[in-house]
């Protein structure tokens, strides 16, 4: 019975520490305090086992971006897309938006591209779009 118990309070705890690091780091996201929400992203990102781990990558990107560190940035939306995939198409536009800044042009083309399947009318991702794959045509062309 004692150990029952013992793995229930344990299994309990492990949990809330889980939950805990993402509410502490969404409180600070919420608040636009991006630079102080990275600490608890990145306890949560360490973590073998967590459900939320793509959620952290996902808002860890989004942070390092709007901090304009786009290594970092890049870094984590692929750690994010590796894990699915799935992911609301602001993310899809954030990480063209890193890619492209990073000039990695034909990968942003692709992400831009699953942006645009799902937000036809945003006229912003279709230059960003043009733009990818223009400049890849020109880097191409002999000089």
């Amino acid at each position: 019975m004692f150990w029952i118990n013992f793995a229930v309070l344990f299994l309990f705890y492990f949990f809330t520490q889980s939950l805990a690091q993402i509410s502490k780091g969404n409180k600070f996201f919420k608040q636009g305090e991006y630079f102080a929400a990275i600490p608890y992203y990145q306890k949560e990102v360490k973590k073998k086992d967590s459900e939320a781990k793509q959620e952290a990558y996902l808002k860890l990107g989004f942070c390092y971006k709007t901090l304009n560190d786009y290594v970092n940035a890049e870094k984590d939306y692929s750690e994010a897309f590796k894990i699915s995939e799935d992911a609301s198409p602001d993310n899809y536009y954030n990480y063209a938006q890193v890619l492209k800044v990073n000039s990695k042009y034909e990968e942003a083309a692709k992400y831009l591209n699953k942006y645009i399947a799902v937000s036809p009318k945003d006229e912003n991702a279709k230059r960003a779009l043009r733009f990818c794959n223009e400049i890849n045509y020109y880097m191409t062309q002999p000089v």
